[in-house]
């Protein structure tokens, strides 16, 4: 069985969109035929479960490197996980066979993951999942680095936001493959919320639940639907906003949360803070409707998953949003940046049961048909099984 190194800064319990993808991955490329070793940062949520798992290998020794003042500390910044990672390969491949393939998962680990394939004389695969690296330090170089002199055999995009980027950047088409995210979708959507994920949040029985999944953080659009929110009860008393996922890396949640408290939204905004990816079936299944009013969006994991559950989504038109929701068909789009806008939308779904139920109707069957995890997976492993064959095959290293 052909065998692929993946490497991810983080991986499940850690939540997000770039770590679902790379445990989808893990846990479904072997249907294809393919073995998959994970390497990843070993720190992960304070309460999690076991982080123990065959196949997954969680990179803590190069802490102590960063800290040992014998070592030169920017040669151990740059290089100090290859030093660990080393020695796990040894062992995996050692029972296993040679390796036959890397795929980076962010920008980060294909600096590592060309070290690697280089050495071996294997291809590199990258997913970029940042949306935004360009608004770093450094980031135009950041950009070029990634998808120009790393030179990837392949680039997946999972929407046109990303495919357009590495165009952008320079990477050539025969090498860009677009392959959408998958999820997983139930078989048959519930009549009721599942056992044990009855009314959540302290909210009344009879509110109306928007809920929005994302960091908070300002290309989520936090702050405009706290705004939409504060409008949208007028015609809406019902109406109940969750926000759940983690604060982001600045101040941008206190200010959030000091402009729910602002606008007197105290009992309509509800801050539930992250949840496990385990936990997200229950979550999403106890709104009536998903609402991302992101700034920016590269694809949107926790819409597509809600509507393969059935909800009705409002959205913004941006980048792997608007590849997701079609307006009026599967949901309601509606420009980024406009509170107004969002709250009409909100309003208009909270008015008209039948038609959020028809919207949902639709946004599921657009899920199963187009972004069902399987279909991603397959996708991805037909990809690795291309690169690896004898034409595509480069000269190890000696």
């Amino acid at each position: 069985m052909p065998h692929a190194l993946l490497l991810a800064s983080w991986f499940p319990p850690s939540p997000g969109g770039a770590e679902r993808y790379a445990h989808r991955l893990f846990t479904h490329a072997p249907e294809s035929g393919w073995t998959v070793t994970v390497a990843t940062d070993g720190r992960t949520l304070a309460g999690a479960a076991s982080q123990r798992q065959p196949g997954v290998h969680r990179l803590t020794r190069y802490t102590e490197q960063l800290t040992d003042s014998r070592r030169v500390a920017w040669r151990s910044m740059q290089f100090s996980v290859l030093d660990e990672l080393n020695g796990v390969l040894d062992g995996v491949l050692d029972g296993t066979g040679p390796l036959d393939l890397v795929h980076a998962n962010s920008i980060e680990t294909a600096v590592l993951g060309r070290i690697i394939a280089d050495h071996h004389g294997i291809p590199l695969v990258v997913t970029i999942h940042e949306h935004a690296p360009q608004a770093e330090p450094f980031g135009r170089g950041r950009l070029q680095l990634a998808f120009r002199r790393l030179a990837p055999d392949a680039v997946i995009a999972p929407s046109s936001f990303y495919y357009d980027r590495a165009r952008v950047e320079g990477v050539p088409a025969d090498r860009i493959h677009r392959i959408p995210h998958g999820v997983e979708v139930p078989a048959t959507v519930p009549a009721r919320p599942p056992a044990g994920h009855g009314p959540a949040w302290g909210l009344p029985p009879d509110a109306w639940v928007a809920l929005c999944v994302g960091r908070i953080y300002r290309p989520k659009g936090t702050l405009e639907l706290i705004r939409a929110a504060a409008i949208a009860r007028r015609d809406v008393p019902r109406l109940r906003v969750v926000i759940v996922g983690p604060d982001g890396p600045s101040e941008y949640a206190l200010a959030a949360r000091s402009e729910a408290r602002r606008l007197g939204l105290d009992d309509v905004v509800h801050f539930a803070g992250p949840r496990l990816p385990e936990e997200m079936p229950g979550v999403l299944w106890q709104a009536d409707a998903i609402v991302a009013p992101s700034l920016a969006e590269g694809f949107g994991l926790a819409v597509a998953e809600a509507m393969g559950l059935g909800k009705p989504v409002v959205a913004t038109s941006v980048g792997g949003l608007a590849d997701l929701v079609a307006d009026g068909v599967t949901g309601e789009l509606v420009a980024p940046g406009d509170p107004a806008a969002v709250a009409a939308a909100l309003a208009r779904l909270a008015s008209d049961p039948a038609r959020s139920s028809r919207l949902g109707a639709a946004a599921r069957r657009s899920i199963l048909e187009h972004h069902h995890v399987r279909t991603m997976v397959a996708r991805t492993t037909a990809l690795y099984d291309r690169l690896c064959a004898p034409a595509h095959r480069l000269t190890p290293a000696t």
